[in-house]
Parts: structure tokens; C-alpha cells; sequence
């Protein structure tokens, strides 16, 4: 089997590894630099040729042959697979040619669309796509494929592993061990075939590498300490789409009596992980979680004629005056867009978590939003752990699986690989490893 890293290599986000066999050539993950600007991409329906050529020349895109919806020159790939919902694994799938079959777990699958119906952004075609069910065999061309479901910042992320007749490979994903579900990389470790002969695997948090992170439980109590101490509204901006983080603090508000109040958007992004497994969202189930309506959010919604997607949760409506008679009994999910909802709430003695990656704070509306709360008597407070592994997670991965070769992935420090492990082949973007 052949192996190219397509994008990845010295680099955190935008991953794309090519796997070819005798007879079959698949991507693994194909996503967007996790600085660009989505909103700036044309429309899969609208793109002309010159403007995917600039998309390409500007590496907006990872640049493979024939693939894409502009290039007339013959497809080269047999399928793509994404491990999980993060954009910068899939973002670049709307424009491929539709003949190219794209393989999801269904809850992946879900969370992306729902997410693009409500920001208004191009959806997957449902009829080009393939479902995968975690720790489930199934076959692409000569490729025997294995998803294992790992503990991840993203619902349902998974692992792949590819078995022709000759050789195996395992590609990590994003993937940690300090998770809600930190026991299943245990177990995954037990199942990899053996012998290994090639392991592609992140290494996102190298550039902290005797950080010892701190798990979701401790999360949960830090929270429940910081609440106990609040007077007022607590609130946290997380990613609505962290499916760990909004359990972690559910059940800490649970724990302090506090209300979950939450949007719309956040809802139904519980909802869909709700639908096989047991996560709170808004239903006669979990009588403790409400709904606000931010203005600005419904309106844009009505504007494109999608009222029941508000009207789904209409019944766990909570209001502002509900929240305004006695603030320290909510514990609410916020972010800019719903400033001038906060701004109808006392915000006296509040305390905010921030619970994202650090680097978010530099964009100009995060800092002008987190000035604002300041000013209005509201504590910061930090509440965040990666959804990636450390590195004693990441050696002990290596030192399980003994792979004859290894190739480092989503990082900025290979050579952390290559000073720990001789086997440790650094395949820059284009460059490709061949197994005899």
C-alpha cells in the first residue's frame, strides 16, 4: 500500500492522507485550514474554474487531481472517509464531483447538516453519501475499512483501520484518553490488528509536552466550585458542537440547581447526540434544560422560512423575565451573537467560563464581547481542557501498537516523533511512503 500526506504534515488542521492499494485509492479526512474563511468560499453550486484553480493556488484547497467539481480531468479517487464533524476534517467535501461516495458515521452526518441549515451554509447531498457504524467492518474496492470510536471533542470521532491482503494501517483521527469517554482508546489499542505496519497519528498538543490536562470530571468539579461562589448568572461560551463540554457543565449546573438554559442552535445539536446515547437537550426527559430565543437568530430563521426548527422547542421556551427575576438560578450557554439578548439581563455578580482553545480570544468580536461582559460586573473565569492527547497518551499508543513505521499528522512539532521513535518517517505535503 501507498501512503501520501496531501496536507497535514507541520500543521494543525486541514488534514488529508491518500491510501492506495493494489486496486483502490481513498482519501482519509479532507478538510479546511482552521484559518479560513468559509463564509468566503463560493457556493459548490456556483463555482467556476477559475475561481477553484484560486482556491487551490491559494491552498484554500489540498490540490489532488481531478476530484473536484471544476476539474474536468478523470476522477483519481475511489472514496472519502471522514473520521469526525470538525471542519477542519471535512469542510472541502461539498466540492467534490458527485460521484465520489463520502463515508460518515449517521450522528456526524447529522450534526454537519443541521449545522448548515442553521448558519445558512451549503449542505451535503444526503444521496452521495455512505454511513458507517462505529467498530463496524465494511468494504471499499480491495480495502477492508474498520471504524473504532474514540474519545474525542467531536461527537462520534473515529479511528480508521485499512487492511488489504498484505498490510495494515491505522490513522488516529483526533483522538485523546481525558475524555467523558476516556476508557475506549484503552480498548482500541487491544483491537488493532497485529503486526502494524504503518500507524498515522496526531500530535496537536507537542507543543506543550509535559502537560498533564486536566480531564472533563475535573472540569465538572471546577465548575461546580465557581458556581457554588456565584451570587448571579453563570454562563460559559463553549463550542456547541462539544458534546463532552455541554455534559460536563449540564451536570454541573444539576449538581448546583441551576436551570441549563440554552439556544436553539446548541438544541438541536443535542438532540441529534441524543438520539443514541443519553444526552440531555430539551424534552419532557430532561425537564431541567430551557431554551432562549436571541432575536437576531429567530428572525433569521423566519427569513428563510425555517420556523420549525424554533417551533421544535417552543414548549421549553424560557424567557428573559423568567431569567431576570432570579439570575444565580441559571447556568446559561452564550456567545457574541447573543449580546443584545444579555443585554435585557442583569449581569451583576455574573461569572463567565470560557471553555475554548485561548487562541479564539484574538478575534476582534471575541475580545470587544468579553470587554463588554467585564464592564458589566462579570467574572472570567478559564474552564477548558484539549480535546486532543498529550503526549504520555500519544507514547503510550506508539510503545502498544509497535508499528513498523510511523507517520506524525495534525502537528506542528513532527520532529517530537522522529526524536522519540527511529521509525519515525516525516512525510511533508505531496511526499508518499510505499509498504513492500
Amino acid at each position: 500500500m501507498k501512503t501520501t500526506i496531501h496536507r497535514g504534515h507541520n500543521q494543525i488542521g486541514g488534514s488529508c492522507v491518500e491510501i492506495q492499494s493494489d486496486n483502490t485509492k481513498i482519501l482519509l479526512d479532507l478538510g479546511l485550514s482552521l484559518d479560513s474563511n468559509i463564509f468566503e468560499i463560493p457556493d459548490p453550486n456556483d463555482i467556476t474554474l477559475a475561481q477553484g484553480e484560486e482556491l487551490i493556488k491559494s491552498s484554500e484547497f489540498t490540490d489532488i487531481k481531478g476530484i473536484y467539481i471544476w476539474d474536468k480531468r478523470p476522477n483519481t479517487i475511489d472514496a472519502v472517509l471522514i473520521s469526525h464533524s470538525h471542519p477542519d476534517h471535512w469542510g472541502i467535501v461539498q466540492w467534490l464531483k458527485p460521484e465520489i461516495p463520502i463515508y460518515f458515521s449517521e450522528s456526524s452526518f447529522k450534526l454537519i447538516n443541521k449545522s448548515a441549515q442553521l448558519l445558512g451554509r451549503p449542505k451535503i447531498r444526503e444521496d452521495r453519501v455512505k454511513f458507517f457504524k462505529p467498530e463496524n467492518t465494511f468494504q471499499v474496492g480491495d480495502l477492508e475499512c474498520n471504524p473504532y470510536l474514540v474519545d474525542h471533542s467531536a461527537f462520534e470521532a473515529c479511528a480508521f483501520e485499512l487492511t488489504d491482503s498484505k498490510h495494515t494501517i491505522f490513522y488516529t483521527g483526533d483522538f485523546r484518553r481525558h475524555g467523558r469517554k476516556n476508557k475506549l482508546w484503552d480498548k482500541v489499542l487491544k483491537k488493532v490488528k497485529q503486526p502494524l505496519d504503518l500507524l498515522i497519528i496526531e500530535g496537536t498538543t507537542l507543543s506543550r509536552p509535559n502537560e498533564t490536562p486536566l480531564t472533563e470530571k475535573d472540569l465538572e468539579e471546577q465548575a461546580v466550585t465557581d458556581m457554588k461562589k456565584c451570587d448571579g448568572l453563570s454562563m460559559i461560551w463553549t463550542s456547541s458542537q462539544n458534546i463532552d463540554r455541554l455534559v460536563t457543565v449540564y451536570r454541573a449546573a444539576k449538581r448546583t440547581n441551576r436551570i441549563f438554559v440554552i439556544d436553539p442552535y446548541t438544541a438541536h445539536m443535542l438532540k441529534i447526540a441524543g438520539e443514541s446515547n443519553v444526552i440531555p437537550y430539551p424534552s419532557d426527559q430532561f425537564s431541567d434544560v430551557k431554551v432562549y430565543f436571541p432575536q437576531r437568530f429567530s428572525s433569521y430563521l423566519v427569513k428563510q422560512s425555517s420556523e420549525h426548527v424554533l417551533f421544535e422547542f417552543k414548549k421549553y421556551k424560557i424567557t428573559k423575565e423568567e431569567i431576570s427575576e432570579d439570575p444565580s438560578k441559571y447556568f446559561m450557554i452564550v456567545r457574541p451573537s447573543v449580546k443584545d439578548y444579555l443585554k435585557h439581563l442583569s449581569l451583576d455578580k455574573s461569572i463567565l467560563f470560557y471553555s475554548m482553545w485561548e487562541g479564539y480570544r484574538d478575534d476582534e468580536k471575541s475580545m470587544t464581547f468579553l470587554k463588554w461582559l467585564e464592564s458589566k460586573g462579570t467574572k472570567e473565569i478559564f474552564l477548558h481542557t484539549s480535546g486532543h492527547a498529550d503526549s504520555s497518551t500519544i507514547k503510550k499508543t506508539i510503545d502498544t501498537l509497535q508499528p513498523e513505521h510511523l507517520i506524525p499528522i495534525h502537528t506542528l512539532f513532527p520532529e517530537w516523533f522522529e526524536n522519540e521513535y527511529k521509525k519515525t518517517k516525516i512525510l511533508k505535503n505531496g511526499n508518499s511512503i510505499t509498504l513492500e
